[in-house]
């Protein structure tokens, strides 16, 4: 999986990033998956810096599953929490649903180190990822960092 330029979220503030995904799009689409399955939306989520990626919390067969979209690529991930480092799951139900519309990856690829990962990400990026330390591909692809000191929100540290 080749992780492309501006995926993370981070850029050179004299070239921000601008949102390619559709948030009304997704939330659609996650009502229309979550009623093909008898499931609950518990929330849909258009998440604001530093989270790089929109998410819903679906109670589907008594499990909770977030749905998380990347905002600048259509890549999505299942995982159980929200926040925090994620561990990636599969989803069959909503992959069938889903993958139509985006590219959804599999829970090996995306729990995978970052280490030989190919990658077109830049000098900014690269810092950051240096910085924060991700524990997987998947959390540069749906990142909510965390500082490396403590290990919490990075908005949290002091």
């Amino acid at each position: 999986m080749l992780l492309q330029k501006g995926i993370t979220g981070f850029s050179d503030c004299r070239n921000p990033l601008q949102t390619t995904e559709n948030f009304q799009l997704f939330k659609t689409i996650c009502y229309t998956a979550a009623a093909a399955f008898n499931a609950e939306i518990i929330e849909i989520s258009d998440n604001q810096y530093p989270q790089n990626y929109f998410s819903a919390n679906i109670l589907l067969n008594g499990k909770s599953i977030c749905i998380l979209l990347n905002r600048y690529y259509p890549i999505i991930g299942f995982t159980r929490e929200l926040h925090g480092s994620k561990y990636f799951i599969d989803c069959k139900e909503l992959f069938s649903m889903l993958s139509y519309q985006y590219n959804v990856i599999a829970c090996d690829r995306l729990n995978a180190p970052f280490d030989n990962c190919p990658h077109a990400l830049d000098k900014c990026e690269l810092q950051q990822i240096e910085y924060y330390r991700p524990t997987s591909i998947g959390n540069i692809i749906v990142n909510y960092p965390l500082s490396k000191a403590n290990g919490l929100p990075a908005s949290s540290s002091s």
